[in-house]
C-alpha cells in the first residue's frame, strides 16, 4: 500500500516539476536565493484585490538569475476548478498601472505567469504531494531557500493549517528560513489571542511568524517615524502635555459592511479597526522617539513601553453607534439576528497614557461605516500658550492665524496625495529623506479650520499601496511593520475590558452618510453624545429590535425616526440650527418658513431653550400657511408662531414676514388680495424664490401647509387663498422651489397615512404631500418610530 502511495506522490511531482523546470535552483552559486511564495486562500477576495499584485510587483522588483521565485495558490478547490480561478484573476487582477513601459510590464506578466501554479491542498496526500513538490525543486548547498506561507483564511482554521503546513513545507536546511504570514484577526480578545499564539507556536518560532496589521505598510504610516526623527530638535520637546491640546486618530469609511454581516457581528468596529489598526497608530505618534529608528529592537522596545502605560479603555469613555439599514441586510445574510442588533459600526473613544509626557492629553480614536466621507488621519491639536503684546493687533493677543496643528493624512480625502500637513505657524518642518515638499495654492479650500495655504505639506516620493509595502517588508524580513506577540497581547489588555462590558449594549442608530447625531463632546469623565442619548441607546426589551431594524429612507428620500416625541423634536432642532449655521457661511441671511398647526409648537419651544446661540439677526421667518382669523386668536398660526418662539428671540422686527389676512378688521377678503401682497413681499426679500428651509407638517389625510385631498394642487402662482377653507397658503410651485424641505411627523394617528403614502396609485390630488419634490433642494421626512404598542409597524 504504501509504495503504491509513493508512487502517485512521485507521479503528480514529476508532472508539477515539468511545469516550474527553469525557476527551480539545481545549481549552487554565490549569493543566490530561491522563495517558494505559498498562498493559501489564492481565490479569495483579499488574495483578488491585493496580493496576487503584490507579489507582482514583488517579482518585477526582485526577480533576476540570482533571485528566483515561485508562486504557489492553494485552497481545497480541485485542480481544474482552482486553476480557472486563478488565471482568471492573473488575467483581470494583476496590474501594470505601476510601471510606465507597459510593453515591459506585458512580459514580466507573461513570465510571472509562468511561475504561478495552482496547488490543491485539502486531503493528507495533497500536503505531502506538495511538500515532496517543494522539497525536490532545490537542490540547496550554498543556496538561501525561503518560504513564505501567506494564509489569507479564516482565522479559526490557523492553528490546524500550521500544523499541516509545517508537517509538509518547512524548510530545515541551515540555508533556509520560513516565515508564516497570518491577517488579522488575531483572536476576539485576550483569552482567544493567547490560545492562538500558544497553538501556533507549537509548529513556528515567534521569529518566523508576521502578523499583518495594512494600515502599518501604508506609505504616509512608514513616514511618521522618519518624520519625527529629522525634526527631532523641534519637534519632539512640542509632544507633551504643556502643548498638546488632543491627538485625533481617525478612520472614516462611506461604505457599509453589507456581505459582511456574520463576519462583523463577531468582530464589529471596535475589534476590526480600533484595537489595531487606530492603536497602533496611536502607538506611532505617542511612543518615545528612539535613537535609531531603523533598529528594530528598540523601534519595538519603545511601543511596548508605550502600550504599557495606556490606560485600559473604560466604559464612559467609549460611545458606540450603528447604521440604521444594518439589521435589515443582516436578515437577507442570515437567519438569526440577534446579534446583530448589539454590532457597532461607528465607535469612539478617549484613551488615556499615563506617562510624564502625555499626562491629561486626550487621544481620541474613531472610526465607522456609513460616515460622510473616507479618510484616514492622525490629527496633532496643540495649545496656544503664546500670548502677543505688540504687532498683533488683528489677532486678539494671538500671533497666529488659525490652530496649529500636525495632521498625518493617511487616505488623501480631498487632497491630492496622502501626506504630512504642517501649520506655518508652528514651525518650517525638515524633510526627511523619502518625502518631499509639495507647493499648494488654494484660497477656496479649507481643512480641519484652516486654509490650504497655511499648512506646509509633505508627500513621500514613492507611494506604494499598502500590501505592496507589506509584502516587500515580509519578504526583506523587516519585522518592526508586523505585529509581535507581545504587542498584540498589549493591544487585547487595553480593549479586552470594555468589549465585555459593551456586549449587549445597543448602539446608538445613525443614518448612512450624514448623520450629525454622532457629533459627540469630549468631558471631565469621558466621552457623550452632544444631544442626549437617553431616546437613542437605551431599548426596552418590548421594543423588539424595531428601532434597530428602521430603513434609511422613506418614499426615496432620507428619513429620520426617533423613538420618542422628544428625541424627534431634538433632531428637528439639530437640523435647523445645522442648515442655519452652513447657509450663514455662505450668505447674509436665513430663510425660513414655519407650517401652522400644533406640530411645530414643542419644537419652537425647543428652540428658545437650547438654541440661544443661533444668530436670530439674520433670520427671516416666514409663514407657510395662515387661516383666515384674527392674529389674537389661538387658532392664529402666527399667533402660536409669535408665542412660542418670535416674541422670545432677539430678532429683528423687519425680519418678521406674517401672511396678510386682516386688514382693518377684515380677515382674507377679496378685495384685499393678500395672496399677491405676500408673494409680492416673497419677491423682493428672495429674488431667486428659494426658501433656505421649508418645515411642513402632515395631516392624517394627507394634507400638508392648508394643501388638501381633492383638488389638483398644480397653479402657478406662489401663494394662494382657499376660499372654501378659509386659508393662505404657499403653493407646490413656490415649496418646491426650497433649498432645503423638512416634513415633520408628529402624533400617534399618523400610522395609517404613513402606510398609504406606499400605495404607488395615488397622486398628490389623493394626497397633497406627494406633490412635494423639490426641484433643486432636498426633502427629509422625520417621524417617530413605531413600536409594538401602536397599531401597525413601519
Amino acid at each position: 500500500m504504501s509504495a503504491h502511495i509513493k508512487m502517485e506522490h512521485w507521479i503528480a511531482v514529476f508532472v508539477i516539476v515539468g511545469f516550474f523546470g527553469t525557476q527551480f535552483v539545481l545549481s549552487t552559486g554565490n549569493n543566490r536565493s530561491h522563495t517558494d511564495f505559498i498562498l493559501l486562500g489564492a481565490a479569495g477576495d483579499l488574495a483578488k484585490k491585493y496580493l496576487w499584485q503584490s507579489m507582482f510587483q514583488l517579482y518585477v522588483n526582485h526577480a533576476n538569475e540570482n533571485t528566483t521565485f515561485n508562486f504557489f495558490g492553494c485552497s481545497r478547490s480541485k485542480f481544474e476548478e482552482g486553476k480557472i480561478l486563478l488565471d482568471d484573476i492573473l488575467q483581470k487582477h494583476v496590474s501594470c498601472a505601476f510601471m510606465s513601459n507597459s510593453d515591459m510590464c506585458e512580459k514580466e506578466r507573461i513570465n510571472f505567469s509562468k511561475y504561478v501554479r495552482y496547488f490543491p491542498l485539502k486531503t493528507d496526500l495533497d500536503f505531502e504531494n506538495f511538500g515532496l513538490l517543494l522539497d525536490s525543486g532545490v537542490n540547496t548547498g550554498d543556496i538561501e531557500v525561503g518560504r513564505i506561507i501567506y494564509m489569507a483564511i479564516p482565522p479559526s482554521a490557523y492553528a490546524s493549517m500550521s500544523s499541516k503546513m509545517w508537517g509538509c513545507c518547512y524548510s530545515k536546511s541551515s540555508t533556509s528560513w520560513n516565515r508564516l504570514v497570518l491577517e488579522k484577526p488575531f483572536g476576539s480578545d485576550h483569552r482567544s489571542a493567547v490560545k492562538m499564539a500558544e497553538e501556533i507556536a507549537k509548529f513556528y518560532k515567534e521569529e518566523e511568524i508576521y502578523r499583518v496589521d495594512h494600515y502599518l505598510g501604508k506609505s504616509i504610516v512608514k513616514q511618521i517615524l522618519p518624520f519625527r526623527d529629522a525634526n527631532r530638535d523641534v519637534l519632539e520637546p512640542l509632544l507633551t502635555s504643556d502643548h498638546v491640546a488632543r491627538v485625533e486618530v481617525v478612520m472614516k469609511e462611506t461604505i457599509g459592511v453589507q456581505g459582511r454581516i456574520d463576519f462583523y457581528d463577531q468582530y464589529g468596529i471596535i475589534r476590526d479597526v480600533m484595537q489595531n489598526h487606530l492603536t497602533e497608530l496611536l502607538a506611532l505618534v505617542a511612543m518615545e522617539l528612539p535613537d535609531e529608528i531603523t533598529n528594530t529592537h528598540q523601534v519595538d522596545n519603545s511601543r511596548l513601553q508605550l502600550m504599557s502605560q495606556v490606560q485600559p479603555v473604560n466604559r464612559k469613555s467609549v460611545l458606540i453607534g450603528q447604521y440604521a439599514d444594518y439589521v435589515m441586510q443582516a436578515q437577507t445574510e442570515k437567519e438569526n439576528v440577534t446579534l446583530s442588533k448589539f454590532t457597532p459600526t461607528f465607535g469612539a473613544a478617549r484613551v488615556s497614557v499615563k506617562n510624564r509626557r502625555w499626562r491629561g492629553v486626550p487621544f481620541l480614536l474613531v472610526s465607522g461605516k456609513h460616515l460622510d466621507e473616507r479618510s484616514s488621519f492622525i490629527r496633532i491639536v496643540f495649545k496656544e500658550n503664546d500670548f502677543c503684546i505688540a504687532g498683533c493687533r488683528h489677532h486678539n493677543g494671538s500671533h497666529w492665524k488659525g490652530q496649529k496643528q500636525i495632521i498625518f493624512q493617511i487616505g488623501h480625502g480631498n487632497l491630492p496625495s496622502a501626506g504630512i500637513l504642517v501649520s506655518k505657524d508652528l514651525f518650517k518642518p525638515s524633510i526627511p529623506m523619502s518625502m518631499k515638499d509639495l507647493p499648494i495654492t488654494a484660497d477656496d479650500i479649507a481643512l480641519y479650520g484652516q486654509s490650504l495655504n497655511d499648512f506646509t505639506f509633505l508627500v513621500p516620493k514613492e507611494n506604494h499601496p499598502a500590501y505592496v509595502a507589506v509584502v516587500e517588508d515580509m519578504f526583506n524580513g523587516k519585522r518592526d511593520s508586523f505585529v509581535a506577540k507581545e504587542r498584540l497581547l498589549s493591544l487585547w489588555r487595553l480593549w479586552s475590558p470594555v468589549l465585555n462590558e459593551l456586549q449587549e449594549v445597543p448602539p446608538r442608530l445613525y443614518q448612512p452618510n450624514e448623520d450629525r447625531s454622532l457629533n459627540f463632546k469630549l468631558t471631565s469623565d469621558g466621552l457623550h453624545y452632544m444631544f442626549s442619548d437617553a431616546h437613542y441607546t437605551i431599548l426596552d426589551n418590548t421594543l423588539d429590535h424595531l428601532f434597530a431594524s428602521l430603513p434609511s429612507n422613506y418614499l426615496g428620500h432620507p428619513l429620520v425616526a426617533k423613538p420618542t416625541e422628544d428625541s424627534l423634536v431634538q433632531a428637528t432642532a439639530e437640523f435647523i440650527a445645522n442648515a442655519i449655521n452652513d447657509r450663514l457661511k455662505i450668505s447674509n441671511a436665513f430663510n425660513i418658513a414655519f407650517s401652522g398647526g400644533k406640530t411645530p409648537t414643542k419644537l419652537l419651544q425647543f428652540l428658545v431653550e437650547k438654541y440661544q446661540h443661533i444668530p436670530w439677526e439674520f433670520i427671516h421667518i416666514w409663514q407657510v400657511d395662515e387661516r383666515c382669523v384674527s392674529r389674537q386668536l389661538e387658532e392664529s398660526n402666527f399667533k402660536l408662531l409669535d408665542d412660542n418662539l418670535i416674541r422670545n428671540i432677539p430678532i429683528p422686527f423687519v425680519n418678521i414676514h406674517p401672511m396678510p389676512v386682516q386688514f382693518t378688521g377684515r380677515v382674507c377678503s377679496p378685495d384685499d388680495k393678500g395672496n399677491i401682497l405676500y408673494e409680492d413681499e416673497i419677491r423682493h426679500h428672495i429674488p431667486d424664490l428659494q426658501f433656505d428651509l421649508i418645515l411642513l407638517g402632515l395631516g392624517s389625510d394627507g394634507h400638508t401647509a392648508s394643501l388638501f385631498p381633492g383638488k389638483s394642487h398644480e397653479i402657478s402662482s406662489l401663494v394662494a387663498m382657499d376660499t372654501d377653507r378659509s386659508r393662505m397658503t404657499l403653493t407646490l410651485s413656490l415649496i418646491n422651489k426650497g433649498r432645503q424641505v423638512f416634513v415633520l411627523v408628529t402624533g400617534s394617528k399618523k400610522h395609517d397615512i404613513l402606510f398609504s403614502l406606499l400605495d404607488d396609485k395615488k397622486t398628490a390630488t389623493d394626497y397633497p404631500i406627494l406633490g412635494v419634490k423639490p426641484v433643486n433642494g432636498g426633502l427629509t421626512i422625520a417621524c417617530r418610530l413605531m413600536t409594538q404598542t401602536d397599531d401597525r409597524q413601519v
